[in-house]
C-alpha cells in the first residue's frame, strides 16, 4: 500500500517513465473521468499498488483513442461554398 502523493507520484513515475510531481497526482485524483483509485482517511490517501498497476493500464489504453474533449478536436467536414452552383 502505498501512503501519500509523493509515493503515490514516484510509483507513477517508475511505472510510466514520464515525471509525475505530488501536485499532478493529486490533480489526478480529483478528475471527474476516470480519476487515481485513491482512499482518503482524514488528510492522508491511501492507494493499493494492484489498483494502481490496473489505473495505469487503463490509461495507457485509453490514451490510444480520442475521448471527451479530444473526441470533439475532429475537423469538421468542408462546408460547401455559398453562391451560385454551376
Amino acid at each position: 500500500m502505498l501512503k501519500g502523493y509523493r509515493s503515490i507520484a514516484l510509483y507513477i513515475t517508475d511505472a510510466t517513465r514520464f515525471d509525475y510531481s505530488d501536485r499532478s497526482v493529486r490533480h489526478l485524483t480529483h478528475r471527474a473521468i476516470d480519476p487515481l483509485p485513491v482512499e482518503r482517511f482524514g488528510r492522508r490517501v491511501f492507494v493499493e499498488e494492484e489498483a494502481l498497476d490496473a489505473w495505469i493500464k487503463h490509461e495507457r489504453e485509453r490514451g490510444r483513442e480520442p475521448v471527451g474533449d479530444a473526441a470533439r478536436l475532429v475537423p469538421a467536414p468542408p462546408y460547401p461554398r455559398s453562391g451560385g452552383t454551376k
